[in-house]
């Protein structure tokens, strides 16, 4: 589970997000590698 701080911008029917995530449980057993943060970029597109 990840708690962060983001930015969104739209214009017109396209959307941008960017933001960094930092873990706030991370008990997940050995199978994946502990993260610090983590860095999002999202793109969306509105119809």
């Amino acid at each position: 589970m990840f708690l962060g701080l983001s930015l969104l911008g739209v214009y017109r029917a396209i959307g941008i997000e960017a933001g960094v995530q930092f873990p706030i449980y991370r008990d997940v057993g050995p199978l994946y590698p502990k993260e610090r943060f983590r860095f999002a970029i999202n793109f969306a597109y509105f119809f």
